[in-house]
């Protein structure tokens, strides 16, 4: 087998002409920025959004709200609201000195182009969620084009800037990362460099994660049992009593 240096080598013989004329790169154009391509405003009407404008450009932005005495499985969404007496250091030390936390807790996911990280990984569709006098409120951010991403990372810190504390899960070690690679790629400061982070993952799997009685399954504090998994559908499943209709698993989406 051939050495890396020998097939480098076949692939800038293949246009030696280019090469010594010094002509510069063809210029990248993406499908969905091409005549008849997805537009953002095609986009936003099909999904029921808008486009969002700014200095930067524009994106999709979708939002909805719930009302707080609507139902998510069998609590009441207002019940859900963040308190302030609630002792989030138990779980996480580095929270005790967030004080005012709970001013304005915004809830945040991110769907990308890929899981294994790194310069080439988009987060195509971002959503942040957060309460407001109990409705809550869920805005999400959709790229039809990566040509879009720099008008998405800004609305996302116009978001966080206003964030007192900033709720993920598994965002520790995946989507906070991921975001604050685009930012620096893009050589904007990360607006959650300050903001403090409660990762949910680590306490669901404390208070959910552990086995009972060796018999495989799992009783939650709502006295139901579970499969073990601490996945957020298994959650919801076994939490709330809430069922996904129509739901594309998380490892599929990339």
């Amino acid at each position: 087998m051939r050495d890396l240096a020998s097939r480098l080598r076949d692939i800038v013989r293949q246009n030696p002409a280019g090469a010594r004329e010094g002509r510069a790169p063809r210029e990248l154009t993406y499908v969905a920025d091409l005549e008849g391509g997805l537009d953002s405003g095609s986009v936003a009407a099909a999904l029921g959004g808008i486009v969002h404008e700014c200095e930067a450009g524009s994106c999709v932005v979708v939002e909805r709200r719930w009302d707080a005495d609507g139902w998510h499985g069998h609590r009441r969404v207002g019940s859900m609201a963040p308190r302030p007496e609630a002792s989030l250091d138990l779980f996480d030390p580095r929270l005790a000195d967030a004080s005012g936390w709970a001013r304005r807790v915004v809830f945040f996911d991110i769907e990308t182009t890929g899981l294994s990280g790194g310069a080439g990984t988009l987060a195509f569709l971002a959503g942040c969620g957060w309460f407001e006098h109990e409705d809550f409120v869920v805005r999400q951010f959709f790229l039809n084009s990566p040509a879009a991403e720099r008008a998405m990372l800004a609305a996302l810190a116009d978001i966080f800037e206003q964030a007192s504390l900033l709720v993920t899960y598994n965002g520790r070690t995946f989507d906070v990362p991921t975001m604050e690679t685009r930012w620096a790629f893009h050589r904007c400061a990360a607006p959650t460099d300050e903001l403090p982070h409660f990762d949910m993952l680590p306490p669901a799997r404390r208070l959910w994660g552990r086995l009972s009685g060796g018999t495989g399954r799992q009783t939650t504090n709502s006295g139901m049992a579970g499969s073990g998994s601490c996945s957020l559908t298994s959650l919801e499943r076994s939490i709330l009593g809430f069922h996904r209709v129509g739901d594309v698993p998380g490892f599929e989406i990339p």
